[in-house]
């Protein structure tokens, strides 16, 4: 039997493209993800979904999933900002309360400027790891009856005469199976991009752009404690970035999410030379899907040490001179090409559409890529599943509304970590029009923190 739609890949996209599927009024029975991967592999890195991303999680029943097993903080807190004040020595904590009546669930009126605002982000943000929230996705998608088929390998095959994609997947026992040419073919493959380099781009076209896209290289390290408690009272579970060649630093707090409070390891993200990068080997693809535990090619050992004096600054310019002494480096990733892409059409033949990660890549702030799926990306998806309009139609509107986000979500990436002097999250702490430079640690506590306080302890009230 030929199904109505096919997707490709069981990550966040491919499961939010299953659930939109279900929302459209598809049944379960009337497509199936594929995915090559034979086992659900948990990713344990920290992310902060929005109240706009919240809100069709909720919906689908996976927020509910998470809070019943103690695995996501409540919106009704707040996130917090610690810096170290270098005049008096002091952590300055800056806070931002949840704003009642913001985003309260329509999610069609959400902007690209709305999903990324740092400001609003701090105001409406669930903390959870990225692991937990698939899990709950998957759990969610499969309850509803969606059929997952692991350890396949899935072909493409094209037919000219009707311009269209069969889906054929080879299983494990190695049988070779067709689903037949489906009306609608939803590629999620994710930022490796396989069928794109390989398939789409030679037959149709399909680039990815820019040729020389702006890049950055991290790589991870965990950072290990003597114990879970010494972690938690030195280290808050959360998102720890270390700027190369400055002291600044900047935080993203998991506070809530118990389910971290009993590791004694905590990631932080280290900004390589890129000259440092001669001959090694280098991971192309989203941070999210870092893979731990690189200790192979002539250069890894150079930049394990150059990481771990990294690293160690980091901790003493947050913490103070000893903490760094009673911790131990742990498992490094391959260095991490961080690039902004997306593709020169978000469709292929008159099937084959691109969703999240294999449209567009290019973010290092926690969660940004998840909330833009769930929201812009996901608007745009089920405009395209309900469409009346003709299929070229329907698929060059697609391919604008993704375009658009990923463009702006681009423009600002530039300002929030590709721009020399800028750390991440910095417009946590105040905001401010246009990009903020600043040449060392010291000017940005003096110009952006301190002026906050200053603010913030005005408009207390006397006791």
């Amino acid at each position: 039997m030929t199904l109505k739609a096919i997707v490709i890949g069981s990550g966040p996209a491919g499961l939010i493209a299953a659930n939109s599927l279900l929302d459209a009024g598809y049944k379960a029975s009337d497509f199936v993800v594929l995915e090559k991967r034979p086992e659900w592999q948990r990713r344990p890195q920290e992310i902060s979904l929005m109240a706009c991303s919240s809100a069709r999680l909720r919906k689908w029943g996976v927020i509910q999933k998470m809070e019943a097993r103690n695995q996501i903080s409540p919106r009704h807190g707040h996130i917090m900002m610690h810096w170290d004040d270098w005049k008096t020595g002091k952590n300055l904590s800056i806070a931002y309360g949840e704003q009642p009546g913001e985003y309260p669930g329509d999610l069609a009126n959400v902007t690209t400027d709305q999903v990324l605002d740092d400001g609003t982000h701090a105001r409406n943000v669930n903390t959870t790891t990225i692991g937990d929230t698939e899990r709950a996705m998957l759990d969610a998608a499969t309850e509803r009856g969606v059929n997952v088929m692991r350890g396949v390998i899935i072909d493409l095959v094209w037919h000219r005469d009707v311009e269209k994609y069969e889906v054929c997947y080879t299983a494990a026992m190695g049988e070779r199976v067709s689903l037949g040419i489906p009306d609608l073919v939803i590629n999620c493959e994710g930022a490796n991009r396989k069928f794109v380099k390989q398939v789409l781009g030679p037959r149709h076209g399909v680039e990815i752009l820019p040729k020389a896209p702006r890049a950055v290289y991290f790589v991870c390290v965990n950072v290990y404690f003597p114990s879970p408690e010494e972690r938690l009272r030195i280290m808050p579970s959360g998102i720890y970035m270390k700027t190369y060649g400055q002291a600044d630093f900047s935080f993203a707090p998991v506070a809530g999410a118990p389910s971290r409070n009993t590791e004694p390891d905590q990631a932080i993200w280290v900004k390589l030379r890129p000259e440092m990068l001669i001959d090694t080997p280098v991971w192309d693809g989203a941070p999210a899907d870092v893979t731990l535990s690189w200790k192979s090619g002539s250069r890894s050992k150079v930049i394990e040490q150059y990481a771990a004096q990294e690293v160690k600054s980091f901790l003493r310019t947050m913490f103070g001179d000893g903490v760094a002494e009673t911790v131990r480096l742990g498992e490094i990733t391959t260095p991490i090409h961080v690039r902004d892409t997306l593709l020169s059409t978000a469709t292929a033949g008159k099937n084959m559409v691109m969703f999240g990660d294999c449209f567009r890549t290019g973010t290092f702030q926690s969660g940004s890529g998840f909330n833009l799926l769930l929201t812009m990306d996901c608007n745009a998806l089920k405009t395209l599943i309900g469409s009346k309009e003709s299929r070229e139609a329907a698929f060059e509107e697609y391919t604008s509304s993704v375009r658009k986000s990923a463009l702006r979500w681009h423009e600002r990436n530039v300002a929030a970590f590709h721009s020399e002097g800028v750390p991440p999250f910095v417009s946590h702490a105040e905001r401010a029009e246009g990009v903020l430079k600043y040449k060392n640690y010291p000017e940005f506590v003096a110009k952006l923190v301190q002026p906050t306080m200053m603010k913030i302890r005005k408009e207390q009230p006397r006791l």
